[in-house]
C-alpha cells in the first residue's frame, strides 16, 4: 500500500498538538487591568511592552515600578515574539504575562532603561483560566498523550528521523550579529521555487546595531533546497522616534505612524476576532478549525473613514503556517521520481501563469475593497514562510471610494496563513529619504570573496546548493543623523529549487486536480477532515 501523509509518525504527532493547543486557547478569558494594578499583578506574571511606535518591542520590562505617573522598568533583550531567535534561551511563558499597550516608549537599549508615562497606556490585559478549564486542559493533554502513544504502539520498530522531503521548505534564513551571536530574523523570496518566480523582497532587521562600524548578517540554506541569491544590499532609512517605517513589497518606504484599528473584523463564519488581530501580541487568528467548512478562508474588516482622505496603506503582520508546509511537501511528493521532470516541465509557464496559480490555490493572501459594485481587487501579500512574522504594507487608492467606511476582504486557503495585527494608516504619503548600501564582503564557510555575486541584479548569483551553507555579510554603517532613529531593511532578490527525494510512480489522477482553481485548499480542508476523522477512529 502506498504511504500516505497520515502514516508519518511525526506529523501525526504534530497535529495531536495542534488540536491541543486549539483546544487549550479556548479555555482562557482576557481581562483588562488597571495601570494601578500592573505591579500587583507582576508579582506572578511578566511584563511585555507593546507599542507600535518603538522598534524595541515586544520586550520583557524586568524590575517594573510605579512612580510620578510613569511606569520604569529595564529591557529585556533577550526576549523575542520569533521562536527561533529564542532557541536556546529562556522565554516566558505566554500564559503568565501581563500584555501592556502603549503608544510611546521612552528608551534605548543603550542603558536598558525604559520608560512610560501611565497616560500613554493604551491598556494592560492578562489572560485568566476559565472555571472549569483546568478539568478540560487536563483531559485534552491525557487525550493527547493517549493518542500519541497509540499512534506509536505497533508491531513496526520506531520510526526513524524523517526523511528530508518531509521537511518544511521555505528560503534563506537571515540572522544579523548583534555582537556576540547572530541572531534569527526571518526569511526572504519565500515562495519563490522557480526562476521565473524570482522576486525583490525586503525584511525589516529590528534592533540592528553596528559591530566595529560594520553591520553584519548570516545567509544561510538550513532545508533540502538549492538557493540562488542574485542581490542583497541595505535600505537604511533615518527618522523621527515617532515614525513607524515600513517598506512594501515594490521597494516603497511609508510611513505609518497612524495607525487605525478596524472598528469591526469578523471570520468567514460571523465571528468577531477583532481581539485576535488587534495587537501585535500572542493572539494571532488561523481559521476556526472546526467550523469553518469552506476550503477558502476570508476575513472582513471595517474602518472608519477620516475626512478628506484618498488613499490608505492597510498593515499586516503574520506569516504562512506550517501546515501550508506539510500541503504542499504532500502535493511534491505525489509526484514521486517524476517531481524533477515537472519542475522543468513548468519553467516555460510565465511569471503571471504561476503567480496566478498560486492566487488561484491561495496560497498569497489577497485584499479586496468593497465598492458600489462589490468586492474589488486590491493587491496581495507575498508568501513569508513559516519561521517568522513579517510586517507588510500594501497602498489602497480611496478617490472611487464614496463610502465613509472602508471595508476589507482577506482570502487565503483553509489554513495557510496566521495573522496577528492589522491596522490601517490614513495619512498622506510623504518622501522618505533612504541610503542604498551595497555589501563591503561577501564570505563563506572556507572565507571565499562572493562580493562580486550580490553587488547588482544581474546574471550573476550567490549559489547556496547544500544543507547548511552560510555566508556571511557585511555592510559599511553610514552615519546616523544626530537626535534621529534608524530603521534598517535587507533588500534581497533571488529564488531557490527544492529538492525531493520522493521515489516511486506519479499519482497522476491526485495531481490533474490542481490544474482547477482552489484545488490546493480544497486538499488542505480535506486533508484535515480525513486526519481528524483518523485520529477518531
Amino acid at each position: 500500500m502506498k504511504p500516505t501523509l497520515f502514516n508519518n509518525k511525526l506529523f501525526q504527532f504534530f497535529w495531536i498538538f495542534i488540536i491541543f493547543i486549539a483546544i487549550s486557547n479556548s479555555c482562557y478569558n482576557v481581562r483588562q487591568i488597571t495601570n494601578s494594578d500592573i505591579i500587583n499583578e507582576a508579582n506572578e506574571r511578566t511584563i511585555i511592552i507593546h507599542s507600535d511606535h518603538s522598534e524595541l518591542t515586544p520586550f520583557e520590562l524586568k524590575n517594573p515600578s510605579i512612580a510620578d505617573l510613569k511606569l520604569t522598568g529595564y529591557y529585556e533583550p533577550d526576549f523575542s515574539t520569533s521562536p527561533k531567535a529564542n532557541k536556546g534561551t529562556s522565554k516566558s511563558n505566554k500564559r503568565k504575562v501581563i500584555n501592556v499597550y502603549a503608544d510611546f516608549v521612552e528608551g534605548s537599549p543603550i542603558n536598558n532603561q525604559i520608560t512610560i508615562p501611565l497616560d500613554n497606556i493604551i491598556k494592560a490585559e492578562v489572560k485568566d483560566l476559565k472555571v472549569g478549564s483546568t478539568l478540560l486542559l487536563t483531559g485534552a493533554a491525557i487525550t493527547a498523550t493517549i493518542l500519541l502513544v497509540s499512534a506509536l504502539k505497533d508491531d513496526d520498530p520506531a520510526p526513524p528521523p524523517p526523511p528530508s522531503n518531509e521537511s518544511p521548505q521555505s528560503c534563506p534564513f537571515i540572522y544579523v550579529n548583534n555582537g556576540t551571536t547572530y541572531d534569527f530574523i526571518g526569511e526572504i523570496y519565500a515562495g519563490a521555487t522557480a526562476p521565473e518566480l524570482e522576486r525583490h523582497d525586503y525584511l525589516y532587521l529590528p534592533s540592528f546595531a553596528p559591530i566595529d562600524g560594520k553591520y553584519n548578517i548570516k545567509m544561510t540554506n538550513e532545508l533540502m533546497e538549492v538557493q540562488y541569491t542574485n542581490l542583497v544590499e541595505l535600505y537604511v532609512i533615518d527618522h523621527q522616534k515617532t515614525d513607524n517605517i515600513i517598506v512594501d513589497k515594490y521597494g516603497k518606504a511609508y510611513n505609518c505612524k497612524n495607525l487605525q484599528a478596524p472598528i469591526s473584523a469578523t471570520s468567514e463564519n460571523g465571528r468577531s476576532i477583532l481581539n485576535e488581530i488587534l495587537y501585535n501580541d500572542d493572539y494571532n487568528y488561523v481559521n476556526d478549525i472546526f467550523s469553518d467548512t469552506l476550503p477558502k478562508n476570508a476575513i472582513y474588516l471595517t474602518f472608519d473613514r477620516p475626512a478628506n482622505s484618498n488613499n490608505a496603506k492597510l498593515v499586516v503582520i503574520g506569516k504562512n503556517t506550517i501546515w501550508l508546509d506539510y500541503i504542499f511537501k504532500d502535493f511534491i511528493a505525489h509526484f514521486g521520481k517524476k517531481y524533477a521532470k515537472w519542475e522543468k516541465k513548468r519553467r516555460p509557464n510565465s511569471t503571471a501563469a504561476l503567480l496566478e496559480w498560486m492566487h488561484d490555490q491561495g496560497v498569497l493572501l489577497s485584499a479586496s475593497i468593497k465598492t458600489n459594485t462589490g468586492w474589488q481587487a486590491i493587491d496581495y501579500f507575498n508568501v513569508t514562510g513559516s519561521t517568522a512574522e513579517k510586517k507588510d504594507v500594501l497602498s489602497i487608492d480611496l478617490t472611487n471610494i464614496n463610502s465613509t467606511k472602508i471595508e476589507i476582504k482577506l482570502e487565503t486557503g483553509f489554513l495557510f496563513w496566521e495573522l496577528n495585527y492589522i491596522s490601517m494608516d490614513f495619512s498622506d504619503d510623504v518622501e522618505l529619504q533612504k541610503i542604498v548600501v551595497k555589501p563591503e564582503s561577501v564570505t563563506d564557510l572556507n572565507n571565499s570573496d562572493l562580493s562580486s555575486s550580490l553587488l547588482w541584479d544581474d546574471d550573476k548569483y550567490l549559489i547556496q546548493p547544500e544543507l547548511n551553507s552560510e555566508a556571511y555579510i557585511s555592510f559599511q554603517a553610514p552615519e546616523i543623523q544626530e537626535g534621529y532613529e534608524r530603521s534598517i531593511f535587507l533588500h534581497g532578490k533571488g529564488h531557490y529549487r527544492i529538492i525531493s527525494n520522493s521515489d516511486g510512480k506519479p499519482d497522476i489522477s491526485f495531481l490533474k486536480r490542481f490544474k482547477e482553481p482552489g484545488a490546493l485548499m480544497e486538499h488542505s480542508r480535506n486533508t484535515f477532515n480525513e486526519f481528524y476523522q483518523h485520529l477518531n477512529n
